[in-house]
């Protein structure tokens, strides 16, 4: 007999303060607070292994030196914000092999990246701070749309990135917040609004995922504005903050390698 569950995923405006309103930048994030209901986080995040074990998915095996350098973005990010990003579990990296390119998380600190993503977007290391970070957030905080999820042993990308996609409202929310946290990481914030840029000029790549052009559009929009609205301006940054590492390259080359 096939069993048939069911899960209700949602998140509330309302009870997510950082959603609810702008906040301008306090340099404590005091208002930054997610709702928080362990059941449904938990069987959300249970559809990772689902997802991994279902037909036509398979995931890299990443090195302990790999995974290091993953989880060192995680800790630097995570320790620099403690104060909104203080529970979690040690995070889990998947690299999808999938020249298509696409990127997610799910709760308990496990995040999914294509090898297409990596190889044809990650061209520095800032811009991969930039989609880590947003995941962290993501995962951490537990945004995520309320949903009806009916699982039968398995699935596939479009069905699981079907599942953790945001309104658009929320997604600028979470990129404010994002840009912030990289900010406080002492890594360059406005690789995030490249990040943005980049799948607009590449939205046949990104549209399935995003939710279509006049999203991808509007989220760069807005992204804009709050950048105006809070004069904040993209200047010269650190030669040193910029640099990529040793460690990435590597982790690149290995990338490439796949």
């Amino acid at each position: 007999m096939i069993r048939f569950w069911v899960i209700f995923l949602f998140f509330s405006c309302a009870e997510i303060p950082f959603l609810k309103r702008e906040t301008p930048f306090s340099g404590e994030l005091k208002t930054f607070k997610a709702f928080e209901n362990k059941d449904y986080l938990d069987h959300l995040a249970s559809l990772g292994q689902i997802y991994l074990s279902s037909q036509n998915i398979s995931a890299v095996k990443l090195p302990k030196k790999q995974y290091k350098y993953l989880n060192g973005i995680f800790q630097k990010v995570v320790s620099n914000n403690e104060q909104i990003l203080s529970h979690y579990k040690k995070p889990s990296f998947y690299i999808i092999k999938s020249q298509r390119p696409f990127y997610f998380s799910l709760p308990n600190s496990q995040f999914f990246f294509s090898l297409g993503l990596l190889k044809k977007y990650m061209k520095n290391e800032q811009l991969l701070n930039a989609v880590i970070a947003l995941e962290i957030l993501k995962s951490l905080k537990g945004v995520y749309e309320k949903r009806i999820i009916i699982p039968k042993g398995f699935l596939s990308t479009e069905q699981m990135l079907g599942i953790i996609k945001i309104p658009s409202e929320v997604k600028f929310n979470l990129n404010k917040w994002s840009f912030y946290i990289l900010k406080r990481s002492g890594m360059d914030p406005f690789a995030l609004l490249n990040w943005i840029q980049i799948q607009n000029k590449n939205a046949l790549d990104f549209d399935p995922y995003s939710g279509g052009m006049r999203d991808q559009t509007r989220e760069e929009y807005l992204f804009k504005n709050f950048l105006v609205k809070e004069g904040l301006k993209n200047g010269p940054l650190d030669e040193d903050r910029i640099r990529p590492s040793k460690e990435f390259y590597q982790f690149l080359s290995f990338i490439r390698s796949q």
